[in-house]
């Protein structure tokens, strides 16, 4: 009986249309009867066609695998979280972020959880269309206490606006010296766990910034000497800054500025030796015009300054009749319009010396 049954079956299935498929010929099981196409329609009338490729991968690999009539579902891996706060560091028209902002109106609080917020220190050195960072504004408006914040949280000190002055040329230029201060002093453990930061992203060297020079070739110590700051100018003392450095245009030291601007106060505290209390600056510097201080005075005609220069030991009293030996190598002669002062080498459309010399 068993045997007409499964004869009666096989003649029902040789007379009705089969179902295209398409066999890799992969049988990884060996188990043909597993594998064993069943009839897919009840009726001639209404089919359901399936048109389905075959791996060729036995069914009893993957019990779970079925076909049925419903449309597969496009599975889609759900998206990564954004970094939450990230929409604050997106710039306006001006290029200012909320840090920016926050740091110009001096909301500590609120300067405080942006710098939590940002994911990587460099978010804190954005620019903006001025190339000013938070750190440049921060020094700006006088803020010492977000300034060591943003130092701490790892913030570039060394960063340029357009004019290459770093937070240190803006904070010796107004004569900002708790500004400076946080710019330069080494940072603690303690500042690192009250801020939360991780001692990996924190600045190393701060002190390079020191001696950098702005396109113009000024220095902080000709800055701080433009604006008459000695309390600046005796940190930068303090602090190793390289007193004698050149400007990068007239070749002159902070106190050939010191002498042509005739303060005799600044010139006292750059000149005294450092053994007597003062920087004991270099006093027989040469300026590109081969002048040294002691000669600018005796050009200015400021005996008061020529004299305590010349009672400094060491100081050159004859180089005074030199200024013809000191010769630039140039091809082409270049005849000067007017007079050559100061103010015109500096060229900045401000007064800062008003000299001869």
């Amino acid at each position: 009986m068993e045997t007409d049954r499964a004869v009666a079956v096989m003649e029902k299935h040789s007379t009705e249309d089969m179902v295209p498929r398409y066999d890799s010929g992969c049988i990884s099981g060996g188990n043909l009867s597993s594998c064993q196409a069943s009839p897919l329609h009840t009726s001639t009338s209404s089919r359901v066609e399936y048109n389905r490729l075959d791996s060729g991968i036995c069914e009893r690999m993957s019990e779970q695998l079925r076909i049925t009539d419903n449309e597969p579902k496009l599975v889609v891996a759900p998206q990564q979280p954004q970094c939450p706060g990230l929409e604050f560091f997106d710039a306006d028209s001006d290029g200012d972020c909320q840090l920016h902002l926050a740091v110009a109106e001096g909301v500590t609080e609120v300067v405080f959880a942006l710098i939590r917020l940002a994911p990587h220190p460099a978010y804190l050195d954005i620019q903006n269309n001025e190339l000013y960072a938070p750190l440049h504004i921060a020094v700006l408006v006088n803020q010492p206490r977000l300034v060591r914040r943003l130092v701490v949280a790892g913030a570039t000190t060394d960063i340029r606006d357009r004019e290459g002055n770093t937070p240190l040329h803006f904070a010796a230029k107004r004569g900002f010296k708790e500004c400076a201060a946080a710019l330069l002093s080494p940072i603690s453990t303690d500042e690192l766990r009250e801020a939360d930061i991780s001692a990996a992203f924190t600045p190393t060297h701060l002190h390079t910034v020191l001696d950098m020079k702005n396109f113009n070739g000024e220095h902080c110590v000709h800055l701080a000497t433009f604006g008459k700051h000695y309390e600046f100018l005796w940190f930068l003392n303090l602090h190793q800054a390289d007193m004698n450095a050149s400007e990068g245009r007239s070749g002159k030291t902070a106190l050939h500025y010191a002498v042509n601007m005739r303060d005799e106060r600044l010139v006292q505290m750059l000149a005294t030796p450092r053994e007597a209390g003062g920087c004991g600056v270099v006093l027989n510097a040469r300026d590109w015009s081969g002048r040294t201080a002691h000669r600018c005075s005796k050009i200015n005609g400021d005996e008061g300054i020529a004299v305590f220069l010349a009672s400094l030991p060491g100081c050159d009293t004859h180089a005074e009749d030199s200024d013809e030996d000191f010769e630039f190598d140039t091809d082409d002669e270049v005849d000067w319009v007017g007079s050559y002062t100061d103010t015109a080498v500096n060229g900045s459309g401000m007064l800062i010396v008003e000299s001869l010399a």
